[in-house]
């Protein structure tokens, strides 16, 4: 008897339209270290109350944070630059 070959996994994509909010996270690969806050919609000020989430974890004797971003549109916004003044390290 021939055994069939597995069906691949069927999700369909959800971009969080349906009211489920959007969990933002962060990871320091050298401690192994994650944080993750929840919003209940994606924009420019949940993000930056986020980045202020992470900075205020991470101890100040660091000198430098680094973040990977995309080309979102609230990853570029002036109120993230004005974060960034006023937060050097990151």
């Amino acid at each position: 008897m021939h055994a069939r070959p597995a069906e691949r996994a069927k999700q369909e994509i959800d971009y969080g339209r349906r009211a489920k909010g959007y969990v933002y996270g962060a990871l320091w690969e050298i401690t192994g270290d994650c944080w993750t806050q929840c919003y209940p919609c994606r924009c420019a000020v949940h993000f930056v109350d986020f980045l202020c989430y992470v900075d205020a974890q991470i101890s100040a004797e660091k000198e430098r944070i680094y973040a990977i971003m995309d080309n979102l549109e609230m990853h570029h916004c002036r109120d993230l630059l004005l974060f960034m003044i006023h937060h050097p390290t990151l």
